[in-house]
């Protein structure tokens, strides 16, 4: 599911609960997918996060170089951390 997906179905979760009067076990139920959603958006944030890192790596390092990336600063970081 992508993450899009997974936040509008989150929202709609939400809304039931808030607006519908609903038994205990179905609200407990939506929670539980609601949970799995919330859990299921962070790893896929973590993940395009890390894809963004991997990518600026690429693009300070010259071809074909030995030595390692240079180190972001806190100030570049800040700017960078989309997430």
């Amino acid at each position: 599911m992508h993450l899009e997906e997974a936040l509008t179905r989150i929202q709609e979760i939400v809304e039931e609960i808030e607006n519908k009067q609903l038994p205990l076990h179905e609200i407990i139920t939506l929670h539980e997918e609601g949970q799995k959603l919330i859990t299921h958006s962070e790893d896929l944030l973590k993940e395009a996060k890390s894809r963004l890192k991997l990518t600026e790596v690429e693009v300070d390092s010259p071809p074909n170089s030995t030595e390692s990336a240079p180190r972001t600063s806190p100030k570049d970081e800040a700017e960078i951390n989309l997430f």
